[in-house]
């Protein structure tokens, strides 16, 4: 296969190419579409991506940008990766600097390295340009462009390029795990959030949604309108003078204020907790959720959401009758209530709660209750199923 001369065109056209790397901060996916640009824009036959964690003596990081290659990726986080040559030399490298096997491995080394006769010739690749672009603690994540056997070592161009591409993508990973972490929060949240049955809105100061959960766009049910910013908190249901009144002085005062809100007739009754949010968040930040400045958290009265059947009986050994009442004691139920709805006599439930409360140590059906109000729901099958 002959190799493609780098022609490098007006000196916006690698630039345009750097800035696709950026998009992977808020794009994961990002990424390997700038790599398969780039790999393919220099002329190399095969980009890989790979992080090494010393400690395990692993790969967690194996991207490719070529499907038809990925059981070699594969191969080499099973095996090869351990006797990689090239990593030692990298590992007495900066972080960023380019280097080309060509300058280390001759072909008589070559010829008698497991590495290159067993993985990469019989894979039809040869020459490799690259470097270290993260290293932090043990795990240190490569990018290597890989020329197939019958091309020459890469050009000065190429070397170029790469040496132009690797700072920019220094800070694309770098701020890609940290805003990996800070996605895993925000899910993490919302998540626990949904367990208690906690809804969110987040409001600027014209009252405009520019965020809510998945829990309160199902309370407006408009979840599709609600997640554009745009839609006004006047449209809510719960809106009323009263709120309305309680998030201009929040604003004014910095300081929380909790209310109920009534929804109608034969509706379910609410709470409303309106807080500021942080001035780094409002207007004048430079950034920021669209100058969002209030968050109103919403609670139901009577729970919906409850620890679930099967997560009682794995906690506090329950039979699947006893982790009934508990699930129904956690959603609000009395226990005449629960009685009436499972079919059973007063008596059998009572049974059934003096047996709960010795399973779980609590003397009082109160106590009980509340302990089990707080456990986070998680939905899964009854128990029995």
């Amino acid at each position: 296969m002959a190799q493609r001369e780098v022609t490098t065109g007006k000196p916006e056209t690698l630039d345009e190419m750097i800035v696709r790397f950026y998009d992977a901060i808020l794009d994961p996916g990002a990424l390997l579409r700038a790599l398969t640009e780039f790999d393919r824009w220099i002329g190399s036959r095969l980009a890989h991506m790979v992080g090494w964690d010393a400690r395990t003596q692993s790969a967690p990081v194996n991207l490719m940008t070529r499907a038809e290659y990925m059981h070699a990726g594969e191969a080499y986080a099973q095996y090869y990766g351990k006797i990689d040559p090239r990593r030692a030399v990298v590992l007495h490298q900066p972080v960023g600097r380019v280097f080309q096997c060509a300058d280390y491995f001759d072909n008589r080394y070559v010829d008698r390295s497991e590495f290159y006769q067993d993985l990469l010739i019989p894979n039809g690749m040869r020459y490799i340009l690259g470097g270290c672009v993260y290293r932090e603690d043990a795990l240190d994540i490569y990018l290597v462009f890989n020329h197939a056997v019958g091309q020459a070592s890469f050009s000065t161009q190429q070397v170029q390029a790469v040496d132009r591409l690797m700072p920019h993508l220094q800070k694309t990973l770098k701020l890609m795990l940290r805003s990996e972490s800070l996605r895993a929060g925000i899910v993490a949240g919302e998540m626990a959030l949904a367990s208690m049955d906690q809804a969110i809105v987040v409001l600027n100061p014209a009252n405009e949604v520019v965020f809510c959960n998945h829990s309160a766009e199902a309370l407006f049910k408009a979840q599709r309108i609600l997640r554009v910013s745009g839609r006004r908190i006047e449209s809510a249901s719960f809106w009323n003078d009263t709120l309305s009144g309680a998030i201009g002085r929040v604003r004014e005062s910095g300081k929380p204020e909790s209310l109920p809100v009534g929804a109608g007739a034969g509706a379910q009754q609410r709470y409303l907790t309106v807080l500021a949010l942080p001035r780094a968040l409002g207007t004048g930040s430079g950034l920021t959720l669209a100058s969002a400045d209030i968050m109103i958290v919403v609670t139901e009265a009577e729970r919906s959401a409850a620890a679930s059947e099967r997560q009682l009986s794995q906690l506090f050994g329950l039979t699947a009758a006893e982790a009934r009442l508990a699930h129904g004691l956690a959603k609000g139920l009395s226990i005449e209530e629960y009685a009436n709805a499972c079919g059973v006599t007063i008596t059998t439930a009572r049974n059934q709660l003096r047996a709960v409360l010795a399973k779980t140590g609590y003397r009082r059906q109160q106590d009980l209750v509340r302990a089990l109000a707080v456990l986070p729901a998680i939905a899964g099958p009854r128990v029995g199923e």
